[in-house]
């Protein structure tokens, strides 16, 4: 209740497909759908007639704006044919549709040739649902679900409509009930060493929501089983290392197997990013520009970190003087997602931190019409000389060409690994 109540006001990055707002529901961002759904679990499953029937009403529109929020793959339209219908599925892939209240008296031809039929009192204008609905002229009372086979053999869902709520299914003896999982099911325990790389130490809790369970765990990456060593306290990881776990109840039962890896890096060294880059695109905060994991041209798997609007500015300090003579970074284009290779790469070194020269200023690495997606790693030559600080700027490209889909929007620079030779 509290969530479609609250305050719709949002705060941090604004993001457009934050949209459809009834409080901080957001049916503009589609991995909220399922939530008007989940009254039908509750004692006031006519509260989710309430909320489809509102949605379904109030998005949805013949209008050029029409449409609430981002339409990926046509998941917005996907949930209003559903709804419309009658039935939506709270869980993606199971068998089981929960029914909430059809909007139009219609039929959808199956490919086995049989049809699945839905009706609404549109004469009434009701859409609260009393306590029956007929699967294929059979009569099921206080059902708020239906399963896909009865779909598949051509069932109707014909719900009889009230007027008002108070006349609605009500009753928690009413309610669908989430599917049990049959017999004796360990579940995965949780290795929570949290990000995959680190400098000294890592400390490493594996955990199980289930009582009475043993958490047998290995750090070589070989599978574990009871014979393998019984998890007391938090592991403490010193090097590279690929955590397996595995659960067993008191009868035997086991789980399956969790599995986490951790990169010690290289270098301890400390990074510090003069500028700010984007919170969505933070690539593991400063340390994961040295971190030795590079990103993919699908950047959006994640370790690459973003910054719009301004240069990327980093400086790092190796601890110690150092003789160089190189220093190169990764970069991302994917021009059509506006990440645009920096048009100038400048490399300044320091003993002290403070008085910083010149070694190396280029440009010109990728054309910005180059529409491929592709990884590139650009390397500054220098003679060799001996600091301890090196400091890497990037320039931005500046604004989209009017050929391209968003003329006049901010590029992004991707950056990845920076190494120093």
């Amino acid at each position: 209740d509290a969530l479609f109540s609250t305050s719709s006001k949002t705060t941090g990055r604004e993001q457009s497909d934050i949209t459809g707002l009834i409080g901080q529901y957001a049916h503009g961002n589609e991995p909220s759908h399922h939530i008007a759904y989940l009254y039908n679990y509750t004692n006031a499953p006519w509260k989710t007639q309430e909320k489809v029937h509102s949605i379904m009403t109030d998005f949805y529109k013949n209008s050029p704006d029409g449409l609430i929020g981002n339409e990926d793959c046509g998941q917005m339209s996907a949930w209003y044919v559903l709804s419309a219908m009658g039935i939506y599925q709270v869980t993606p892939g199971s068998v089981t549709y929960n029914i909430g209240t059809p909007l139009f008296k219609g039929k959808a031809h199956l490919e086995n040739g049989n049809d699945f039929s839905f009706a609404c009192s549109s004469d009434t204008g009701f859409y609260h649902i009393r306590n029956q609905i007929s699967f294929d002229t059979v009569y099921v009372s206080n059902s708020l679900t239906v399963e896909s086979g009865q779909i598949m053999k051509g069932a109707t869902i014909e719900p009889v409509f009230v007027s008002d709520r108070n006349r609605a299914l009500a009753n928690s003896e009413y309610r669908s009930y989430l599917p049990t999982i049959a017999g004796d099911f360990v579940i995965n325990p949780v290795i929570g060493g949290g990000a995959i790389s680190f400098q000294q130490l890592r400390r490493v809790p594996i955990s199980s929501s289930q009582k009475s369970v043993k958490i047998f765990y290995t750090t070589d990456g070989r599978y574990p089983s009871e014979k393998s060593l019984l998890y007391k306290t938090a592991l403490r990881i010193d090097r590279s290392s690929t955590v397996k776990a595995i659960a067993y109840d008191v009868k035997g039962n086991k789980s399956f197997i969790s599995t986490a890896i951790y990169k010690k890096m290289e270098h301890d060294w400390n990074v510090k990013t003069n500028t700010p880059y984007e919170q969505m695109y933070d690539g593991g905060g400063p340390i994961g520009l040295i971190d030795g994991i590079r990103g993919e041209t699908n950047w959006r798997k994640g370790n690459w970190q973003g910054y719009q609007k301004t240069n990327p500015d980093i400086t790092i300090d190796m601890k110690k003087q150092v003789r160089i003579s190189s220093v190169s970074a990764g970069f991302l284009q994917d021009t059509r997602a506006w990440i645009v290779m920096p048009k100038q790469f400048i490399v300044e070194v320091s003993s002290d931190g403070q008085h910083f020269t010149t070694v190396s200023d280029t440009n010109n690495f990728l054309p910005i019409e180059e529409l491929t997606p592709q990884l590139k790693t650009v390397t500054a030559l220098f003679p060799s000389v001996k600091a301890r600080y090196v400091r890497v700027k990037a320039i931005q490209f500046g604004k989209l060409p009017a050929w391209h889909e968003s003329p006049g929007g901010d590029t992004h620079i991707f950056m990845d690994e920076i190494e120093i030779k």
